[in-house]
């Protein structure tokens, strides 16, 4: 996360996402009683429906090139972007078929067989 925030976001997009890093803790602690990585899993989740909720109101009253988006919404981008281009996300939880798949040299031709195509 940290490199695609300082390599392709701007300046004001880093500046929005590392003071929401600071404003999660300030929304744990205000919610939960605690920072964030102190919280319960339960808790986590009961912060970040908040955050869910407030980033959906923020993003939906900004006009398009008025602000970047809520950090939440930031965050949870990158977190997702980041899960599913992992090995794990690809291989274990979306379907992966290998592109361009397995080389198998010894393949028997048929003369007039059709190629393949994937």
């Amino acid at each position: 996360m940290s490199v695609m925030v300082t390599d392709c976001y701007t300046k004001e997009q880093q500046a929005v996402i590392i003071n929401g890093l600071k404003e999660l803790d300030v929304k744990a602690t205000s919610t939960a009683q605690q920072s964030f990585m102190n919280c319960t899993a339960e808790k986590r989740h009961e912060v970040l429906t908040v955050l869910e909720k407030e980033a959906k109101a923020f993003n939906e009253a900004r006009s398009d090139n008025e602000k970047p988006v809520h950090y939440y919404t930031m965050m949870k981008q990158l977190t997702l972007w980041g899960f599913f281009s992992s090995k794990t996300g690809m291989t274990e939880t979306l379907r992966h078929i290998p592109v361009p798949g397995r080389y198998d040299g010894n393949v028997p031709y048929t003369k007039g067989e059709k190629a393949w195509a994937e």
